[in-house]
């Protein structure tokens, strides 16, 4: 698995718009790009127009790969600065107790 990071500094009066447009971007990448396993995002407590998006991907192929179909598709957001992409070692967060039980209902 990769992660690959991305920071974004928006404009003041205009965060709730770009959560909602990350959020439906994102839903698009996930459906679209083989290997896209979704992402999240984070805004800086000490400078709320500043925000982190962590993707995750099943390869560095399938993110290459994601990048030029992404290129292509109209997101409607700013271009995002790219931190990085990075191996994920491990990941040890844990899902929200009413998340985990809306994973499992839907398993059902």
């Amino acid at each position: 698995m990769v992660r690959a990071i991305y920071r974004w500094n928006v404009p003041h009066g205009s965060e709730s718009e770009f959560t909602r447009g990350w959020e439906k971007g994102t839903r698009r990448i996930r459906r679209i790009c083989k290997g896209s396993l979704g992402s999240f995002l984070v805004r800086d407590i000490s400078n709320p127009r500043r925000f982190l998006g962590i993707a995750r991907w099943r390869t560095l192929e399938d993110w290459a790969e994601g990048q030029r179909i992404i290129a292509a598709m109209d997101l409607h957001l700013p271009q995002g600065e790219l931190i990085g992409v990075f191996d994920e070692l491990a990941d040890l967060t844990r899902a929200p107790k009413a998340m985990r039980a809306s994973r499992t209902a839907r398993a059902s």
